[in-house]
């Protein structure tokens, strides 16, 4: 079939608008301090946008060439006020700024706050976007377009993965999102006017310099818009986001968290460890401590390439030009998963990330390191006589507690413990703990439940919802039906205008439940596969680039069916989706791993993402046969939302779970499509005269 005119313009608004929902989640994070805390609520916000604009599909005007307008507005907000999040919690612990570097200005606000002026802003900007895919799938075939859309959002995500493997700037991402948007202003089918026009191109060249000029100074990474500040000593801070956490520093003699472990402090026997595996290397001072006291040689392992370029240039002792040491830019998990050495000494380097990996998990890049599955997997690497040992300033007793009983159940014994009042604390566990020991281990309060790879929440006292979250959660479930609402208004006036009988603001308002509830279940789906895959590929950048891809082909195979093999009903293709939820729910993850990369991606691409093929099945079948294809993608979108939310119900009851809250929301979805089927087919009623 031959692509038409709107078939390009749909598949280039695809591709920008998620370029720019990938956009706006890292630029964020990376100028709003703790924030990475909560980039799910920016997906929110795009999802609500994107609904919210395609019930507009009807208005006679365009609205994109306002976007950069309010992209104007946002990178305002982010920029004037940049907020620190205060994020204090009783029952969970955010890693923040913590060393003596704070020379920069900011204003420090409830998360609640931001999140919900942000929420609003990037909803705005996202319902500008979804007009027009909204008129757009309103002139194409409702499957034709469903598929160019999601071979747009392929591109998009691809484009974004790519830059970020050549560390491309953000005056590069906000430039090729706005290109999109006056290309398709300038040239699509409904152009804007020339006036209008004009207009967002000033306002584009603006943005673009305002960009570049804020990135003064900062160099990137897959995971953070970094600084460096060097004192005349030598030592170097490295900050992440804004947040300075990270040094370079010369060896430091004495009682430290480092040398604690090697006996300088008394508190074990002194220790020569031959083999060291150093897991969260950072910038090399853990590894400088474990040259200095005779290690022959060191694994350094180091999720984030730019803190190995630091510590190679900048470290004063440069650990990492020794031919002692050998650095891998890796996962912690999957290296452990790749490696058949022994070591007799591993340890954590202070591996703790200011916030998450991706906005649609609640996963931090060492989550999969901190559970009792991953402290059994140390053990099959140490040597018969090998130390595991665990130091940081925890801030925290009942985090030392908990990781004190989570050690407990891997090695089975308790683990030598020592700490200080401000929780600073060395653990340390294995076989060669006895060797070592001068005097018996602390006594350890009672321990918080351990984390597991199901559960893999380790900053959580006990499994609950923070109240910091419910509140949080509770202002952007208010502001999304507000938006929408408000909307669906505006959608009944454009439809007065065209439409013959008018639209009713209840008819517009009005969700397609079916929908809504498969788009509940998709986004829990999805967030469960990101989960699944962090822990089979470990919780990396790439990896949640290559789920998101992963997820979208299985959703153009879904199509794919649908064109050609898919039956008249839905029936089949719902019993083979409870089966394919009943097997990811069974089948443990790790029962996926396969030694070759390649065939580990494939098979738990097929396996852990077949529910979203058959799914999408039902869901295209759905789509095709819509009278209102753009109303029940908003409806869809919307669930999105709702599923988002309900993500966070995985720090009650764990990752597993959610599965079963899919199997409910799809049932009710598919309990809706049986009894619409049942009212068409029955006979109408005459009227009484």
């Amino acid at each position: 079939m031959k692509a038409s005119r709107r078939d390009v313009e749909l598949f280039v608004l695809s591709a920008t608008a998620l370029y720019f929902e990938l956009l706006v989640v890292r630029w964020t994070n990376a100028y709003v301090k703790n924030v990475g805390f909560f980039t799910n609520f920016l997906v929110l916000a795009s999802f609500v946008g994107l609904g919210s604009g395609l019930l507009l599909a009807k208005r006679k005007e365009t609205l994109l060439p306002a976007l950069p307008l309010v992209l104007l507005l946002y990178c305002g907000l982010v920029h004037v006020a940049r907020p620190a999040l205060e994020i204090l919690d009783p029952g969970a612990l955010f890693w923040g700024e913590y060393t003596a570097v704070r020379d920069d200005p900011s204003m420090r606000v409830d998360p609640e706050v931001f999140v919900s002026v942000a929420f609003v802003v990037v909803a705005l900007m996202f319902s500008l976007l979804g007009q027009a895919m909204g008129r757009l799938f309103d002139a194409l075939p409702p499957l034709r377009a469903y598929a160019v859309n999601i071979a747009g959002s392929i591109l998009g995500i691809a484009l974004f993965t790519a830059g970020s493997f050549v560390l491309v700037k953000p005056a590069v991402w906000f430039s090729l999102v706005l290109a999109g948007v006056l290309g398709l202003c300038a040239f699509g089918t409904e152009r804007a006017r020339r006036d209008a026009l004009v207009v967002a191109g000033v306002l584009s060249v603006a943005i673009v310099g305002f960009v570049a000029w804020l990135d003064i100074g900062s160099t990137w990474s897959p995971y953070y818009r970094s600084e460096v500040k060097c004192a005349p000593s030598g030592d170097c801070a490295l900050a992440g986001n804004g947040i300075w956490g990270m040094q370079a520093h010369r060896f430091i003699p004495g009682k430290t968290l480092y040398n604690e472990v090697y006996g300088e402090s008394g508190i074990v026997k002194k220790r020569r460890y031959e083999r060291v595996l150093v897991i969260g290397s950072g910038a090399g001072n853990d590894v400088a401590v474990a040259l200095h006291f005779g290690a022959a040689h060191v694994d350094a392992v180091e999720i984030n390439p730019l803190a190995l370029d630091v510590g190679r240039a900048l470290h004063p002792d440069r650990p990492y030009s020794s031919p002692r040491v050998t650095t891998y830019n890796d996962d912690g998990r999957a290296f452990l998963r790749s490696t058949n050495e022994r070591y007799d000494l591993v340890v954590y380097a202070l591996p703790d990330s200011t916030g998450t990996v991706s906005g649609h998990a609640n996963m931090r890049m060492e989550s999969y390191l901190f559970t009792v599955e991953a402290f059994r997997a140390v053990r099959t690497h140490l040597a018969p006589d090998g130390v595991f040992a665990v130091y940081n300033h925890f801030r925290e007793p009942w985090l030392v507690a908990k990781l004190a009983n989570m050690l407990t159940l891997a090695f089975d014994e308790p683990p030598l413990v020592f700490s200080d009042p401000r929780a600073s604390a060395v653990l340390m566990a294995g076989p060669g703990v006895r060797d070592i020991q001068l005097a018996p281990p602390e006594a350890v309060a009672l321990a918080p439940p351990p984390a597991t790879d199901d559960w893999p929440f380790l900053y959580l006292a006990r499994p609950h919802l923070p109240q910091l979250y419910a509140r949080a959660l509770a202002a952007i479930a208010v502001l999304s039906v507000v938006l929408v609402a408000a909307f669906a208004w505006l959608a009944a006036r454009a439809g007065d205008e065209g439409t013959s009988p008018p639209r009713s603001f209840v008819h517009t308002f009005r969700i397609d439940g079916a929908m809504f509830f498969m788009g509940a279940a998709f986004m829990l789906l999805e967030a469960k596969s990101i989960v699944t895959f962090g822990l089979l590929f470990g919780t990396t950048w790439l990896t949640t680039a290559l789920v998101i891809a992963g997820i979208l082909t299985m959703v153009l195979a879904g199509i794919a069916v649908t064109k050609r093999a898919a039956s008249r009903t839905p029936w089949p293709w719902a019993v083979a989706l409870g089966l394919a939820l009943a097997f990811v729910y069974v089948v443990p993850p790790e029962r996926l791993v396969l030694a070759d990369p390649t065939a580990r991606y494939v098979v738990g691409t097929v396996a852990a993402l077949s529910p979203v093929m058959f799914a999408n099945v039902i869901f295209a079948r759905l789509l095709g046969e819509s009278k209102e294809t753009p109303r029940s993608l908003a409806s869809n979108l919307l669930g999105s939302v709702a599923g988002g939310i309900a993500e966070y119900l995985s720090l009650v009851t764990g990752h597993r779970a959610l599965l079963i809250v899919v199997a409910v929301l799809y049932a009710a979805a598919f309990a809706l499509v049986w009894l619409r089927t049942r009212r068409s087919k029955e006979p109408a009623r005459l009227s009484p005269a």
